[in-house]
């Protein structure tokens, strides 16, 4: 992935929402029908998880993050759940002709590492974060990252400063191999907030992130970097009505921003997963709107981020797009899932309209469980890994990869 492409993955985008299904403190902010309908696909993971006890999960679980340096070149990244729900990082290498599985230090011992994105600024030198809550340690700080360096992974401390008590990061983009930001949520000891981290070459540092002013719950999901100067990172709030709404921060080099205009009328129960930044003046940005059960999209113009039509061809209800990634200006392709139709979706955008696309999907998955795109990487617009999951009911989760070479959608085979 080049310094204008950028992976992430959907399942940590409403991490605090979710947690509402759960019965945390967290509940009363929670508008009913995110609680309803946004645990629906988890759920299902996890009653499947459950059903497959005793069974070894030899495909590698779940595909959470995919970044590509070339055709030849590209790094996944995600976790592997037991039957008594011990989760350990796996990671995956595409060298043109077939996925591998890659050792290391991070896949050995890590229950609380849980690869949720990861952003390659060449093929020797990758960049993952770790979306599972951490309690920041004696030194305030966690094993939130891990780097990759052409041989193995290795576990990487990041900065979780006072008043932070817990962090977790869902997104990290590399511009250059010395300059990547990641972005998430941190907890204090009465509130949920946004958080981001830069990547020096060295050592990451905590940064101050702005507030909406009477926003609740706010968190930061996906992020895309073109150089040390301009990065853009989306998410979302619950604004003081109760209502879900998409947020998106700029980085210039020495401060984030919010920029108000993303949060348009439009979109009153919806929410930004992921970002692709082509220039300074052309990003897309996809993610959710419950109110019309379709995904949603939305293009910076380097003034403005305005709301995009999204087709919802051969789909029905609770649609996600979970990812974006943008090899050129007008270039890009959006990835995600129906959690009703349990349909994997593809759509492209050509710089004035985006038209759905099909999406190939193992034929042991279809019409049997849940499925699930949750990152894609595109180095040309013949050029697109993408992966994610699908569930096979008893014989539990599996991974999966898709590419796609201008015209139609193929499966990989994941080892």
């Amino acid at each position: 992935m080049s310094a204008f492409h950028y992976s992430s993955t959907v399942r940590p985008v409403l991490w605090a929402l979710a947690a509402a299904a759960a019965g945390t403190s967290l509940a009363a902010s929670v508008p009913p029908v995110v609680a309803q309908v946004l645990p629906t696909l988890h759920g299902q993971r996890d009653q499947a998880t459950k059903q497959a006890k005793g069974l070894q999960y030899s495909s590698g679980g779940y595909l959470s993050g995919v970044s590509c340096t070339g055709a030849r070149s590209c790094a996944a990244v995600g976790y592997n759940r037991t039957s008594s729900g011990y989760q350990s990082s796996v990671a995956e290498r595409w060298n043109g002709s077939g996925w591998a599985p890659v050792a290391g230090k991070i896949l050995l011992g890590m229950s609380n590492f849980t690869m949720s994105g990861v952003s390659c600024a060449d093929a020797n030198s990758c960049e993952a974060v770790n979306s599972s809550r951490l309690q920041a340690g004696p030194v305030q700080s966690a094993y939130l990252a891990a780097s990759w360096d052409g041989r193995t992974w290795q576990l990487q401390q990041v900065a979780v400063p006072r008043p932070f008590i817990n962090a977790s990061l869902a997104a990290v983009s590399c511009a250059t191999p010395r300059m990547c930001e990641a972005v998430g949520t941190a907890e204090t000891k009465t509130k949920l907030t946004t958080f981001a981290a830069k990547w020096n070459g060295g050592a990451w540092s905590a940064q101050t992130t702005p507030l909406v002013a009477g926003a609740r719950d706010p968190s930061l999901t996906g992020v895309s970097c073109l150089s040390a100067s301009f990065c853009e990172a989306v998410g979302q709030y619950v604004g003081a009505t109760g209502a879900i709404t998409p947020l998106a921060e700029e980085w210039d080099g020495s401060t984030w921003e919010v920029q108000s205009s993303v949060a348009n009328a439009d979109a009153r129960l919806a929410g930004l997963a992921s970002v692709s930044c082509a220039t300074i003046e052309d990003c897309e940005a996809v993610g959710f709107d419950l109110g019309t059960n379709s995904g949603l999209a939305e293009g910076w113009d380097g003034h403005d981020w305005a709301r995009q039509p999204v087709s919802r061809s051969g789909t029905s209800g609770d649609v996600v797009l979970s990812s974006v990634s943008c090899a050129a200006a007008g270039v890009c392709e959006a990835v995600g899932y129906s959690a009703t139709s349990k349909q994997l979706l593809a759509e492209s955008w050509n710089g004035k309209t985006w038209a759905s696309q099909g999406a190939a999907g193992p034929a042991g998955a279809k019409g049997k469980g849940p499925a699930e795109l949750n990152s894609i990487s595109c180095i040309a617009s013949v050029s697109c890994e993408a992966v994610g999951d699908y569930s096979q009911g008893v014989h539990g989760w599996h991974a999966l990869a898709e590419h796609w070479d201008g015209s139609t959608w193929s499966d990989q085979t994941i080892q």
